[in-house]
């Protein structure tokens, strides 16, 4: 079975670029979890003027059997400028899934402590 892929730029709801000419690509998904999306480009390739730190981006994926579905999303964290010998200078960059945020908040206050790490459902009387 033979799959297509093809990555999008999103901006507020919009598709502004779509391209399937990246020299690698990586997707890792985790239900749950914090998946991520790495993709390179050569440095003379359209989409780059668009890919800015927190750009959503899409991995969309199609096999022979089925149509066009999304396969992977997140938001460009991480932009590396690099040069390799046998593919000249690339942008490598890493999206990574909006799970991610989660993982960066703490409850911080000292167990039981009330409206801040212990919640009821009462009202509040003010």
């Amino acid at each position: 079975m033979s799959s297509s892929y093809y990555l999008s730029i999103d901006y507020h709801g919009d598709q502004i670029a779509r391209f399937s000419d990246f020299l690698d690509l990586h997707s890792y998904r985790e239900v749950n979890g914090i998946g991520f999306i790495s993709f390179s480009l050569s440095v003379d390739h359209l989409a780059i003027p668009n890919i800015e730190h927190l750009t959503k981006i899409s991995l969309w994926r199609k096999d022979t059997s089925i149509p066009w579905y999304l396969e992977n999303f997140g938001f460009i964290l991480s932009r590396k400028w690099s040069f390799d010998p046998i593919k000249g200078k690339l942008l490598t960059c890493i999206a990574v899934h909006p799970n991610w945020i989660l993982s960066t908040r703490y409850v911080a206050w000292k167990a039981g402590t009330v409206n801040r790490s212990n919640f009821t459902a009462q009202r509040s009387r003010l």
